[in-house]
């Protein structure tokens, strides 16, 4: 059977539709894939069609395929099927089968979920052509259909297994894996983390405030042996050296920044800040507030590496002052079930407590809390507003240092 041009221009279609999804990944809850799997189908070719003894009327089967998820429940696909042929007991021949076609997917409950449950519908063409028989190579129009399983196993490859059926004559299997092009719920946060990080100012100012008081009272020792003596060199000079002199002590001190923050030490309260931490006005370490930088994988729990650095400087700064408890709490947008919504801000909180325990925070310190979309600071009807109401903020609830 010569299915050239009909592998030819399905394989094209899919291409096509492979740079159509990379072209759209930045669109807004549209991610798209291509695909291929094996699998094995059977076929009814009934005698009476034939007038022949069927030998075998099964047989191995492929499938390339290429599709958009438009939406968190729905997605669409085209695909060409090269579905095996039935051989015959008396004579040498066969009939070669393949489909393509489109078909309309629901998923259950979501696409994006780790598995998802689905089913499709849609019109095929099936091509038959004899091979070695008198039977011409035609092609006839049947609806299509078929369930399956699909396992979201990384942000960027899925299987599925599915069982699908063309008309009432050709009813088989495939097992697929599917590379994604993209993920619009990951690429919709904006990574700005200085207004969050300005906001923890008051409360971390607050926090450290019986330290602070220890770090004065030795800056005051301090500049009190440094006053005495300076006066006892100006009782062994001049008028103009001792002018001089003063001048380069207040010079020093108004630049000097001994731990190396950017906070020079007459505006530092916390003078030993470790190398690598973020600090605030005060030159103490800042790890309360909404930290958007922090980002996990689409549907998941799993954090992205980008979320490190900035996780990394919370373990130091919590390392710091081990005294301090603080609650994580991670929201979400209005997108899809409530329920599923607070089971999965639940995990990604988790994800965040287990990340930073790794660091060397210890467990009994923070509280994991998932509000799913129960909370929001913004608008869910807008992109910008759903994207603010996805955070993971931190919240102080033991002060003393």
């Amino acid at each position: 059977m010569n299915k050239t041009k009909s592998v030819s221009g399905f394989l094209a279609a899919a291409l096509s539709l492979g740079a159509l999804n990379a072209a759209q990944v930045s669109a807004e809850g549209v991610d798209g894939y291509v695909g291929a799997g094996a699998g094995y189908f059977n076929h009814d070719i009934a005698d009476r069609e034939f007038d022949l003894r069927t030998k075998d009327n099964s047989s191995g089967a492929w499938q390339v395929f290429g599709g958009l998820d438009f939406a968190d429940y729905f997605g669409a696909e085209i695909y060409y099927s090269d579905l095996g042929n039935t051989r015959f007991k008396n004579i040498a021949g066969s009939v070669d089968y393949a489909a393509y076609g489109a078909s309309f997917l629901g998923y259950w409950p979501m696409n994006h979920n780790d598995w998802a449950l689905y089913a499709r519908i849609g019109i095929a063409g099936i091509e038959q052509e004899g091979q070695n028989l008198p039977i011409k190579k035609s092609v006839h129009t049947r609806a299509s259909g078929g369930v399956g399983v699909r396992w979201n196993f990384n942000p960027n490859w899925f299987t599925r297994f599915e069982i699908d059926t063309y008309g009432s004559d050709h009813q088989g299997a495939f097992l697929s894996l599917a590379y994604h092009f993209g993920s619009s719920t990951a690429k919709k946060a904006v990574a700005q983390t200085q207004p969050a990080v300005a906001q923890t100012q008051p409360a971390v100012a607050q926090a450290v405030e019986p330290q602070q008081q220890q770090i004065n009272d030795a800056a005051d020792q301090a500049s009190k042996d440094m006053n005495r003596e300076i006066n006892q060199e100006l009782d062994k000079t001049a008028a103009a050296a001792t002018a001089a002199t003063t001048a380069a002590v207040v010079v020093t001190a108004e630049t000097m920044d001994t731990d190396g923050d950017g906070i020079v030490d007459a505006k530092d309260n916390c003078g030993k800040t470790p190398a690598g931490i973020t600090v605030d006005e005060t030159g103490c370490a800042s790890f309360q507030g909404s930290f958007e930088g922090v980002q996990f994988e689409s549907g998941s729990s799993t954090l992205k590496p980008s979320s490190y650095e900035e996780l990394d400087e919370i373990a130091a700064a919590l390392n710091l002052y081990p005294n301090v408890k603080l609650a994580v709490a991670a929201h979400s947008d209005a997108s899809g079930a409530a329920d599923a919504n607070l089971r999965l801000s639940q995990k990604r909180a988790e994800s965040v407590v287990a990340y930073l325990q790794g660091k060397g925070v210890e467990s009994e310190r923070m509280e994991a809390k998932g509000f799913g979309e129960e909370q929001p600071i913004a608008s869910n009807d807008n992109a910008e507003g759903r994207a603010k109401n996805r955070r993971v903020e931190f919240t102080v609830e033991q002060r003393e240092l």
